[in-house]
């Protein structure tokens, strides 16, 4: 049996354009390969995820019936099965509003329907405000062209969810191969929407392979990729044989059409196409391909193309002017350098060699007579914290004026070390439509820097070397305000990401 993997980039709320996307697919494939039977698209593909109190809609929702409803007239047209994550109204008058379900359609006609039961409420998610909980134990495995699927959605295929550090981690049972009909089937899908983060694909596909091996069944994971405003779906749908082996992936990052041939009798399954083999990704493309895609669809799903950010020859600006060169093309970057009294001629030199080096276009705007006008006006002295965020603020006023005027986006430089410690100035290095860097720690910045430019044939060397500073007083250096960002770095890392792990002992939250 031929399977087609429908990895989409869904827009939220968009669903029009995400059936045109879907439907679109399923007649290119069956162009090029009319042997596919079944086609699965991902969790809540039709109207994206997550759409929040978008969802409130009526009319939303609507459109979103609509459009199931097509996707049956084509499943009866073209005599395929389809497979689609969406919402459904729940008919009760307590509880959620919908249940987070998938439904089987063979030619037209729908084979069943499972609903989600592991409503994840952590994190970046919230889908307790919206569906409610199927009682967990109450699917069954669907029967298609005579074999048993189960199917699952996201969550519900997990064994062990870290949601926010070694103090929160939710352990669900194993499941014990042959238990149930669902545990019996001969196929294991799984629909996801399953964000993003570094290292979380590699576990989640050792989640799934040892989960196939474990119940001798191949199983096949299909997830949603691209960026929703904050958040980035990784794609990398796969397939795994019954042995636990991965053997078949998707794009990361990008839609894409994954097909399988899965051989039911010998329990196998393999990848048509030879781009869809397994990948392994060193870490550092991986985070620069999220940062990038990131920064594109924000763009884009915005719909603009054009962005602005200030340039101080420092390695921040550095890094987020060559993401967006590379994300969006040259031609649709401005860099705006922004010197004050206390900006060297080094710093102006670096800001225009970068400009120069990634060809895109540059202005410099001395803000020495805002400051001055201002601080007179606030009577502010002329040194001093007010002072150093005057100079940062005026930069932000600056910036704000022609991403107004000229319509473009403006891009925040600040990353994350900066951040956690307040080390930003609000409304000024902090304005900004979209802020590329943070969820980089300053070492990481400049390891990313590295790898995308290891001969500095881009970012001038002495962008890379000089001591970070924010030049917003005499001879000021972060290291006079800041511990050494290799050192900072680590802590803020144990803190944020671990909770204090391994520096503090676990008895402190007892």
């Amino acid at each position: 049996m031929r399977i087609g993997i429908l990895q989409s980039n869904p827009i939220i709320a968009a669903v029009d354009k995400n059936l045109a996307w879907i439907e679109s697919k399923i007649l290119e494939t069956l162009k090029r390969n009319r042997g596919v039977e079944l086609f699965v698209s991902p969790e809540l593909g039709l109207i994206g995820y997550p759409a929040r109190d978008l969802l409130s809609q009526k009319t939303l929702i609507q459109k979103e019936t609509y459009a199931l409803e097509r996707l049956i007239a084509l499943s009866a047209e073209l005599k395929i099965g389809i497979i689609v994550g969406h919402t459904e109204t729940r008919k009760e008058f307590v509880g959620r509003a919908f249940y987070n379900s998938a439904s089987l359609y063979d030619c037209g006609t729908l084979i069943g329907r499972i609903r989600k039961h592991r409503i994840p409420s952590y994190d970046i998610f919230e889908e307790e405000r919206f569906f409610e909980k199927w009682p967990e134990g109450r699917q069954a495995a669907l029967q298609f062209r005579g074999h048993s699927v189960s199917l699952a959605i996201c969550e519900d295929g997990w064994e062990s969810i870290q949601a926010f550090g070694f103090r929160d981690i939710r352990s669900y049972p194993k499941q014990t191969p042959g238990a149930t009909e669902q545990d019996r089937a001969d196929l294991y899908i799984n629909i996801s929407a399953s964000p993003y983060s570094l290292l979380k694909r590699s576990t989640r596909e050792d989640l799934f392979c040892a989960q196939a091996q474990r119940a001798g069944r191949p199983l096949i994971y299909a997830n949603s990729a691209g960026a929703q405003d904050d958040l980035l779906f990784d794609g990398a749908s796969f397939a795994v044989s019954a042995e636990g082996k991965l053997v078949a992936q998707a794009a990361l990052f990008d839609e894409d059409v994954l097909l399988l041939d899965w051989d039911p009798s010998s329990k196998q399954v393999n990848f048509i196409d030879k781009a869809h083999s397994p990948k392994t990704f060193d870490p550092w493309k991986e985070l620069s391909l999220s940062l990038k895609k990131g920064l594109k669809d924000f763009i884009h799903k915005c719909q603009a193309e054009r962005i602005v950010l200030g340039l101080s020859g420092g390695i921040d600006s550095a890094l987020a002017a060559l993401l967006a060169v590379q994300a969006l093309g040259a031609e649709n970057v401005l860099g705006v350098s922004l010197p004050s009294a206390l900006t060297s001629d080094l710093s102006k030199k670096l800001a225009q060699d970068l400009a120069k080096n990634l060809k895109i276009e540059s202005r410099e705007l001395s803000i020495e007579s805002s400051v001055s006008e201002n601080q007179k006006l606030l009577g502010i002295p002329a040194s001093g914290l007010p002072y150093e965020n005057l100079q940062s603020r005026c930069r932000g006023l600056v910036l704000m004026g022609i991403a107004n005027v000229e319509k473009r986006f403006l891009l925040a430089t600040c990353n994350k070390s900066e951040i956690a410690l307040g080390y930003s100035t609000l409304y000024g290095d902090m304005a900004g439509a979209l802020c590329p860097l943070g969820d980089l720690y300053k070492t990481e910045v400049y390891g990313l820097c590295h790898y995308l430019d290891p001969h500095s044939k881009i970012i001038p060397r002495e962008t890379l070397t000089r001591a970070p500073t924010a030049e917003l007083a005499p001879g000021q250096k972060d290291a006079d305000a800041l511990p050494n960002y290799e050192v900072l770095d680590g802590f803020l890392y144990e803190i944020i990401e671990n909770q204090g792990e391994t520096i503090f002992k676990e008895d402190v939250w007892n």
